[in-house]
């Protein structure tokens, strides 16, 4: 058996009898090549197995809007995992409207919630990752006084 795992490059691996496509966190940016040649690593791993008629994964715990919807819509397959490895329960998950949380008076980026347990954790001399899902750009603007969401940043 021969398995090649690598970049997004890895897809054009020169194979002629492939029997699985597995693309890892296929909603990562990183698929995507932007100079020339532009390609998406993930289209181009459905245009392989479609060829060589073989199944692809596309895995991810948050996939891609595409992704997910063509799920939703019956061309993909959709597998939701409802445990994790080792029968281990999934984490809780506490949705926070920030608008409230500005009505309330906080203006900070956290909320109140997510603050308190830092604090808590921090007081056990626990430690707490955070991780933020853009990396130096928001996909939205959030007026501070009101709440109002917009779709794009408004021109200055």
């Amino acid at each position: 058996m021969k398995v090649v795992v690598g970049a997004r490059s890895a897809v054009f691996a020169p194979f002629n009898r492939l029997g699985l496509i597995i693309i890892d966190e296929e909603h990562e940016t990183s698929y995507k090549q932007e100079e020339n040649p532009r390609y998406h690593a993930r289209d181009v791993a459905i245009y392989r197995a479609a060829y060589h008629h073989c199944p692809v994964v596309l895995g991810s715990a948050t996939p891609s809007l595409e992704s997910f919807a063509r799920a939703k819509k019956g061309v993909y397959t959709l597998l939701s995992l409802k445990e994790r490895f080792n029968r281990h329960p999934m984490p809780s998950v506490d949705m926070i409207d920030m608008r409230e949380e500005m009505r309330a008076g906080n203006r900070s980026m956290f909320s109140r919630t997510l603050f308190e347990k830092l604090v808590s954790r921090l007081e056990r001399h626990e430690q707490s990752v955070l991780f933020l899902n853009r990396r130096g750009h928001s996909s939205f603007v959030m007026c501070r006084d009101c709440g109002y969401m917009y779709d794009e940043v408004p021109a200055l």
